[in-house]
C-alpha cells in the first residue's frame, strides 16, 4: 500500500525534529560551545542526505561493503564541521542519540512492556 505523501512529509519532519532535538542534547551534553537547534537542524539534515549519496554512490562497486562505514564518517565530518568542534566531540554528540534512543526503547519495555525487538524477529522470520 502506498502512503499519501501528506503522511511522508509528516513522517519526515517528525523525523527531522526529533533527531534535531536529540543532536542538540547530546552536543550540549558533550559539552560544544555555541550548539544551537538551528546548528543540529543542519547538521541532521545534511549528514543524513550526504550519508545516503555516500553509501548509494558506492552500492554499485566492488566496494559497496565500505559506503556504511564512510556514511558514518561522512556524519561525523558534517557534524564537526557545521559545530566547528573536535572529531572527539563530533563523535560524541552523534552517539549520545543513539544512547538516549536505546535508553527510551529499554524504558518502555520495562514499564509498559513493549519492545520493537520481537516484532522485527517475527517479521524476519515470517
Amino acid at each position: 500500500m502506498l502512503f499519501p505523501t501528506s503522511v511522508l512529509l509528516f513522517s519526515f519532519l517528525v523525523s527531522l525534529l526529533v533527531g534535531t532535538l536529540l543532536l542538540y542534547l547530546g552536543a550540549v551534553l558533550v559539552g560544544i560551545e555555541r550548539a544551537s537547534l538551528g546548528k543540529a537542524a543542519v547538521a541532521v539534515l545534511g549528514g543524513g542526505i550526504l550519508s545516503i549519496v555516500t553509501v548509494l554512490l558506492l552500492f554499485m562497486t566492488p566496494l559497496s561493503f565500505l559506503g556504511p562505514i564512510l556514511g558514518i564518517f561522512v556524519s561525523i565530518w558534517v557534524v564537526k564541521e557545521v559545530f566547528e568542534t573536535s572529531w572527539l566531540k563530533a563523535f560524541l554528540a552523534l552517539l549520545m542519540p543513539l544512547a538516549l534512543f536505546s535508553i527510551v526503547l529499554f524504558l518502555l519495555t520495562l514499564f509498559l512492556g513493549i519492545s520493537l525487538i520481537p516484532a522485527a524477529i517475527f517479521h524476519a522470520l515470517f
